[in-house]
């Protein structure tokens, strides 16, 4: 089994996605116990909120709002919700007109539970299908994509 390159995929599928969808995974083939969504009774909002803090890192409260599409009113009440579940916090250097989110160390730690079980099962449907120097062919291709697209979209800034 290549971890390595299933690693590597998920990592740059979330982390370049800005999506959290499950990564096209059936919720039935994970473990429940590793889900967010079980284990700290979170909305698909929540985990999408989390997943991009864990990628992003502490990031201000209006930046989120940019990246994710959403109103300041919503971005208050997910980024509340996870506060009360200990999964977030205001970042220490965060001040009256600038706030700033960041995951708690349990919160990087659910996350990370999570991406783990989805490794997994993806490890064992690319082991199915395909070889291991398929597997880093794909991954070749996939950075090499990766690198085009990042060129692509900072020529706009």
């Amino acid at each position: 089994m290549n971890n390595e390159f299933v690693t590597k995929f998920i990592d740059l599928k979330a982390k370049y996605a800005g999506i959290h969808n499950k990564f096209g995974v059936p919720a039935f083939s994970i473990n429940k116990e590793s889900m967010l969504e079980y284990r700290f009774n979170l909305t698909p909002q929540q985990v999408h909120f989390a997943m991009f803090l864990y990628y992003s890192g502490p990031t201000q409260l209006i930046q989120i709002g940019k990246d994710l599409r959403l109103l300041s009113p919503n971005v208050v009440k997910l980024g509340n919700a996870l506060i009360q579940k200990g999964l977030c916090q205001k970042a220490s250097f965060s001040t009256i007109r600038s706030v700033f989110l960041e995951l708690t160390d349990k919160g990087k730690e659910a996350v990370r539970v999570e991406l783990k079980a989805y490794a997994e099962v993806f490890a064992e449907k690319f082991n199915k299908c395909m070889s291991s120097d398929e597997q880093e062919e794909v991954l070749s291709l996939y950075n090499r994509m990766i690198q085009l697209l990042s060129r692509v979209f900072n020529e706009d800034k």
